[in-house]
């Protein structure tokens, strides 16, 4: 959630004291969450590019597809690098934010104030989203909640299923709460997930110009500017594409309807992409030709359930 040493070090005029040992551990295991911050923001930037081509429903449904098919290895692979890195980094950033923010420098410029406010900020915004979208958008969420248990209240709510990758993403990031996209439950669940969105990038660039600092990549007051330069390039780029994701599945998402879920992702539903205005289509020939395809994995899993050769 926060990173080591926000804001520059160069108006500083009282410096962490590590001769202690408490000092020492402080000193490591800022590190080590520095460490699981980059972890984690190596998957964010993945999982942004991956949406991203939400733009294009059946491109989307073969990157899910791709994920999916690590198989019973998909559980290690989320946890090992995706899960245990952000808990180690949410600890220690909670840790970091209250008790120990003394161990940072106490005197910063403007600019280092404002990045400095900005980094919890966001921290605190992304663990509210992460909560939401893990539980509506993850198996581990409520879907394994209803799995466990079938409790009925848990029946109509919308979660993600890979064999109908946009549709459900679409239902649950824009109709989680009735089919009426203008309910005031429906316009919550959209704007936090463009907060979110946008939250994980500044995070995410903000981090990578202060892991720098923590390991004494950028000591100078020169070479942290240059460094900066590049995270904020970084940052805009990502706001590009984690804002595309964001549309992809809420401006132009469209729900479509899913079959029962005892179906498991096996039924007669065409899997489609965001429906264009027709001056669009004609203006992007490739949105054209997929906006109402169908993925290869699809259209086998629903001609075998449908008993036709394949």
């Amino acid at each position: 959630m926060t990173s080591a040493m926000e804001g520059t070090s160069a108006n500083a005029s009282v410096a962490p004291d590590y001769s202690s040992r408490r000092g020492q551990i402080h000193f490591w295991l800022r590190r080590i969450h520095s460490l699981a911050g980059l972890a984690f923001g190596g998957f964010v930037a993945v999982h942004l590019m991956i949406n991203a081509t939400g733009i294009n429903g059946v491109m989307y449904q073969q990157e899910v597809n791709k994920i999916h098919d690590l198989g019973p290895n998909l559980a290690f692979v989320e946890f090992t690098f995706i899960f245990l890195p952000l808990l180690i980094h949410v600890l220690y950033g909670l840790y970091a934010t209250g008790a120990g923010a003394r161990w940072n420098a106490v005197h910063y410029n403007y600019g280092g104030n404002v990045r400095y406010t900005l980094q919890r900020v966001t921290g605190l915004i992304l663990l509210v989203f992460l909560a939401y979208h893990l539980a509506t958008l993850h198996r581990w969420g409520l879907a394994l909640i209803y799995d466990l248990t079938h409790w009925r209240a848990l029946s109509s709510f919308p979660w993600f299923r890979p064999h109908f990758a946009y549709a459900s993403t679409v239902d649950a990031i824009k109709t989680p709460y009735g089919k009426n996209p203008w309910f005031w439950a429906n316009i919550i669940s959209v704007v936090l997930y463009l907060l979110g969105v946008w939250a994980a990038v500044f995070h995410m660039a903000n981090g990578l110009w202060t892991a720098a600092i923590a390991w004494g990549l950028t000591v100078t007051a020169s070479a942290q500017k240059r460094w900066g330069n590049v995270c904020l390039a970084v940052g805009i780029v990502f706001a590009i594409v984690g804002t595309i994701a964001w549309a992809s599945f809420t401006i132009l998402g469209h729900p479509a309807p899913l079959p029962p879920r005892h179906a498991h992702g096996h039924g007669t539903m065409v899997e489609r992409g965001p429906v264009y205005s027709a001056p669009l289509r004609r203006a992007i020939p490739q949105l054209s030709a997929y906006s109402y395809g169908i993925s290869a994995r699809t259209a086998i899993e629903t001609a075998g359930a449908a008993g036709r050769p394949v």
